[in-house]
């Protein structure tokens, strides 16, 4: 599950068989989605938004994870 925004912690944003994302998960993807976010720059493109990191994130995982779908609440209004 991909939701946002959290209620108690940020961790709960991504789910996956009922366990919150771990601290580990998210520190290796930011590393990854920032060094990405900073090639972007570099390059003249638009940053991306802190929506677009955790989406990123949350794919990552889910990818890693093999999720065999994924509910995504996107909430763009």
């Amino acid at each position: 599950i991909y939701s946002s925004p959290y209620l108690e912690v940020f961790n709960e944003r991504i789910e996956f068989n009922g366990e919150y994302i771990p601290d580990s998960y998210l520190d290796k993807y930011a590393d990854q989605v920032s060094k990405i976010a900073r090639e972007m720059c570099d390059e003249g493109l638009l940053s991306p938004t802190e929506f677009d990191v955790v989406t990123a994130i949350g794919f990552m995982y889910f990818a890693e994870k093999k999720a065999d779908y994924v509910l995504l609440e996107v909430g763009l209004g």
